[in-house]
């Protein structure tokens, strides 16, 4: 407790930041107090853990203290998360309730408050007269019920900055449920979520408040550049006023991401994650004598004591985003020794629950507790999945676009075979929750795994790339690409929507035999029949975004396979499909939607585009050349949104292929997203993602050198 509660006076700053709550119990027990407020610190930068932890502690220290059963209550409401347990939360709460009667303890009207709107929100089994029964069911009106609480709770406390940032978090919550649209002006909730925050900004009390800050940051996290723009001045101040919460430290990056500041965002995760280092070898977690957590291995119920494992909703959180974040600084060195780190963590989270040495008894050999392991291991190896995923999405367009570097070899596939076919994602748990929830997060991790798999299993490394951009364009019907690229175009290209294809789930793969599927083909389509099944998942659950972008990694895996095919006309269909839904997806995005999911469609059409631009030109060949001028529009078009302020701005990959395609002549009806910009400008953007990456761009020069000698060159000349 002594560490968590260092401050830094002077500074005006704290480990966990400053936090006033005045209890009524509090007032005659300072040490219960004391317990209180660190708790709620932990609450309010979502250190779940150790808010459990705190106020168990608290309750056992003294049962009575009411407001301690609220706290631990509150630890399971993690709104913002997609997780909650209302079960466990009004079961504390009625606990609480008992221990006031028992000991006739009267609250304040404040703390009654609190406690009125906890009980809301929990109360799922009231009958609720707009909702039908079940947990999710009435989240609408459970949430929109603990909204109105605290609302009413900030009309009559305004000088309690935690009434404030509660009316923050309980409008994001309830938009999440009710708004399909959280464009500008499109819902009111979460417009009035981030004009609280503006106003909270410069109020004293709520200024250095980490609740109200932090909340008010979720609320600006939005791919609207007039929304995420005004949440840069909350990135700046929070890990300033709270500077050793792992989340603190995190978070900004969820706004630099958004501006295209990825050296600033992973500098922020790199001290995420050392924050999180210094605590586990502090000596205040179980494996290393202290008190804070436990042995026994159940990451559903229990705070775990090991230091790979506590408060690893936050730490590998952070580690994600720090070697996604690396990759754009081309530091694939990096991002391998965090993938890496995460799956040691896997393992080691699969060992704990019995994984490494499984109960096999001499009667009949079978093995009794690997499915208890694998399922409470379920988050640490959808982090896992996502991770090696995006390495090597990334390596694989880069191969796509060629002229990169030896970042293009860096992913499996080089010769045409991925190397990753030898150990194909084993399904994950999509039901109950473990670290995250599993239904939300297990799939799109399977789903980004069997995409990255796909791609590199059609593209390979540079060579089988540019044989496959030769095979296409040598067989290419010409007239059909341009049908393909033209306005009105409503061919399906789904190989499989007829029937055509079948999924060789049975059949044997990769022998020679005439006919036999080779291991490459049964990969793909194995990959896209689970990415298809995660896809019906979330659409089913009507997580409408995360199905939308899911079907974006089905159609550039099937564009991938019709390249390889060398039909040149269904490839550009299906990444031209998957560009459209990735763009049309922006609007479904929630405040707990997945910030960062996995290449995104725009990115692939355009650089396939691009790629195809180039090469045509290279043959100058009349009968290509007709469809020249439209391969480049469509090019500009999907790269313009990929790096436009609702999409992935100064992603790497997007800002060089449009610098190479330069000043192209748009149709009149063209309306470009605001990004517009001269190559010179876009080449200068790419360097500072590179020299931000490692001291004066060391290892993008290693990695990225063809790209970074162009963009050095061309910058330089200009």
């Amino acid at each position: 407790e002594q560490w968590a509660m260092r401050d830094y006076p002077a500074e005006g700053t704290s480990t966990w930041g400053h936090l006033c709550f005045d209890t009524t119990q509090g007032r005659t027990n300072p040490l219960s107090q004391s317990f209180f407020i660190l708790g709620m610190k932990a609450l309010s930068n979502f250190d779940y853990n150790f808010c459990t932890f705190d106020y168990n502690k608290l309750i056992k220290l003294q049962k009575d203290f009411v407001m301690a059963y609220w706290g631990r209550a509150m630890c399971e409401s993690q709104l913002l998360w997609n997780s909650e347990n209302p079960v466990e939360s009004g079961s504390f709460l009625k606990m609480g309730r008992a221990m006031q009667k028992k000991n006739s303890v009267i609250l304040s009207d404040r703390e009654e408050g609190y406690y009125r709107a906890a009980e809301a929100l929990n109360d799922y089994s009231r009958n609720w007269t707009m909702c039908s029964a079940g947990i999710s069911q009435t989240q609408p009106c459970r949430f929109k019920a603990f909204f109105e609480a605290n609302t009413a709770l900030y009309k009559l406390y305004p000088w309690d900055a935690n009434t404030g940032a509660y009316v923050v978090l309980s409008s994001l919550a309830l938009a999440s449920v009710v708004c399909d649209d959280f464009g500008p002006g499109k819902c009111p909730l979460a417009d009035h979520a981030r004009s609280l925050g503006e106003e909270f900004f410069t109020m004293p009390g709520y200024s250095s408040n980490p609740a109200s800050i932090h909340y008010s940051l979720h609320a600006h996290d939005y791919p609207y550049a007039e929304i995420y723009e005004s949440g840069v001045k909350f990135a700046e101040r929070y890990p300033k006023v709270v500077n050793g919460s792992v989340h603190s430290l995190h978070m900004p990056s969820h706004i630099y991401q958004r501006t295209g500041q990825f050296p600033e965002a992973a500098s922020g995760n790199e001290q995420s994650v050392t924050s999180a280092d210094e605590f586990s070898m502090s000596g205040a977690l179980k494996y290393r004598g202290g008190p804070v957590g436990s042995l026994s291995w159940n990451p559903a119920l229990l705070v775990s004591g090991y230091g790979f494992a506590y408060n690893a909703g936050n730490v590998y959180h952070s580690l994600e985003y720090e070697a996604y974040e690396v990759l754009q600084s081309c530091n694939f060195p990096e991002a391998a020794l965090e993938t890496e780190r995460m799956g040691v963590a896997s393992f080691q989270a699969l060992a704990m629950g019995g994984g490494r040495t499984i109960e096999q008894p001499d009667t009949d050999h079978k093995i009794t507790n690997l499915g208890s392991a694998w399922f409470n291991s379920t988050t640490y190896y959808g982090w896992f999945y996502r991770m090696e995923a995006r390495l090597y999405q990334e390596a694989a367009l880069s191969s796509l676009l060629g002229g990169v570097g030896k970042a293009a070899y860096e992913g499996p596939g080089v010769g045409g075979s991925s190397s990753l076919a030898s150990s194909l994602p084993l399904p994950l748990a999509w039901n109950g929750s473990t670290d995250y929830s599993n239904s939300y997060y297990a799939p799109q991790s399977e789903a980004g795994l069997w995409n990255a798999i796909g791609l590199a299993s059609v593209f390979g490394g540079p060579e089988r790339m540019a044989e496959l951009i030769e095979k296409a364009l040598s067989q290419a019907n010409w007239s059909d690409v341009q049908q393909a690229l033209s306005e009105d175009d409503q061919v399906s290209s789904d190989p499989w929507a007829a029937g055509g294809k079948a999924y060789p789930w049975e059949g044997a793969c990769g022998g020679s035999m005439p006919g036999m599927k080779s291991s490459a083909e049964c990969t793909v389509m194995m990959g896209q029949k689970r990415i298809a099944e995660v896809a019906q998942f979330y659409l089913d659950q009507n997580i409408t975004y995360e199905g939308k972008l899911t079907r974006v990694l089905w159609l550039q895996v099937a564009s991938a396979a019709a390249l390889g095919e060398g039909d040149l006309p269904a490839s550009l269909r299906l990444a031209r499909q998957a560009s459209d839904l990735e763009w049309e997806a922006v609007g479904n995005m929630l405040p707990t939607s997945t910030s960062v999911y996995f290449f995104p469609g725009t990115a692939f059409y355009g650089v396939l585009a691009t790629r195809l631009a180039k090469a045509v030109q290279q043959r100058n060949e009349p009968v290509s050349m007709s469809s020249l001028d439209m391969l480049q529009q469509h090019a500009v078009d999907s790269l313009d949104k990929c790096l436009a302020p609702a999409g992935r701005p100064k992603l790497s990959l997007c800002l060089l292929a449009r610098a190479r395609l330069g000043n192209v002549p748009m149709p009149a009806s063209y309306k470009s997203p605001p990004v517009a910009r001269s190559s010179t400008e876009l080449y200068l953007a790419l360097l500072s993602n590179y020299n931000g990456g490692s001291e004066d761009g060391r290892v993008a020069k290693e990695f990225c050198s063809e790209a970074y000698e162009e963009a050095n060159v061309a910058s330089k000349s200009t």
